[in-house]
């Protein structure tokens, strides 16, 4: 791989490990007050990001787990960039499926945030994302 491939690489995990997560208890289900992001916390996270996979974009997927004692069910909030496509948001069954749940991509102030309700501990995130602008020149020999 050329430097300047290594340097985009780098580049997209900058831009995509840092995630911030909210969440909220929905409101027919609250017992206490609801649950700040303080109060959500991930204990294990993979990011995964493949380049031109099956699409000239990336495709970058999240797998993770919030903590035991995490508030769930509850609306999780991420931080993604503009003009993504997501492919599925939603939770990892006790078999390891991944069950789609109802998802929103929505702006707020100057971030956008994938929005989902997330019953249990364990979730998973799919989206592709065009981070590179124009087209490179390809030879093989």
């Amino acid at each position: 791989m050329k430097r300047g491939g290594l340097t985009g690489v780098f580049l997209l995990c900058a831009l995509f490990i840092p995630w911030i997560v909210q969440a909220q208890v929905p409101p027919g289900e609250q017992t206490s007050p609801p649950a700040t992001a303080s109060e959500l916390r991930i204990a294990f996270l993979r990011v995964s990001i493949w380049p031109e996979y099956d699409d000239p974009r990336v495709l970058i997927m999240l797998r993770g787990t919030f903590t035991p004692d995490s508030p769930l069910p509850a609306t999780v909030r991420f931080t993604v960039p503009e003009d993504i496509e997501v492919i599925g948001a939603g939770m990892v069954s006790e078999q390891g499926e991944l069950l789609l749940h109802p998802h929103q991509v929505e702006q707020e102030g100057e971030k956008n945030r994938l929005r989902f309700l997330l019953p249990r501990s364990e979730f998973f995130v799919e989206y592709y994302y065009a981070p590179f602008e124009g087209t490179v020149e390809r030879k093989f020999t």
